[in-house]
């Protein structure tokens, strides 16, 4: 399965900035995937697309933000 996501990060829920943007999919979903870079926010938006094959849907597991 590969997935394409965007993760976005705002200080008050309304102006959101890119944290990261994969827009072409993985050649393989690895699990845990990390993506780990510095970021102050209040709010955090992911946004899971073009997941494949599309009857496998897409899904989060956990969810941490230190």
């Amino acid at each position: 399965m590969t997935c394409k996501y965007t993760i976005d990060t705002s200080p008050d829920g309304k102006a959101w900035t890119s944290y990261v943007a994969e827009t072409s999919a993985f050649p393989v979903t690895v699990s845990p995937h990390q993506d780990s870079r510095r970021a102050q926010a209040a709010f955090v938006r992911i946004t899971l697309t073009g997941c494949t094959p599309p009857e496998n849907g897409a899904g989060i597991h956990s969810f941490e933000v230190y």
